[in-house]
């Protein structure tokens, strides 16, 4: 396989991984913000939210380490592909309170 191939692939699974973990969050802060609104409506099925927060770590230490087996060049990659993830969740936040 060619570097750019495997920095895509790492991309592709660094963006997965954190998708699953910000969904993860989520839904941890939402179980959590429930106790104190008891009618707060879920943004997803309970079971989507549910299984997000299971696989939350196996996504990202599986994908860290199938990351990692694709050779050096796909370290960068998986981690750029992850913290675009969380950086997009950011600024989606931030317009959102801009809009309110």
């Amino acid at each position: 396989m060619s570097a750019n191939t495997i920095q895509v692939i790492s991309f592709a699974i660094g963006a997965f991984s954190g998708s699953v973990s910000i969904l993860g969050l989520w839904s941890l802060v939402y179980y959590i913000s429930r106790k104190f609104e008891p009618n707060l409506k879920p943004p997803f099925p309970h079971t989507v939210m549910i299984l997000a927060l299971i696989l939350k770590l196996p996504a990202i230490i599986y994908g860290w380490q199938y990351a990692r087996s694709l050779g050096t060049t796909a370290y960068q990659s998986f981690g750029l592909g992850f913290v675009l993830v969380y950086c997009l969740a950011v600024v989606g936040i931030a317009l959102r309170r801009q809009e309110n």
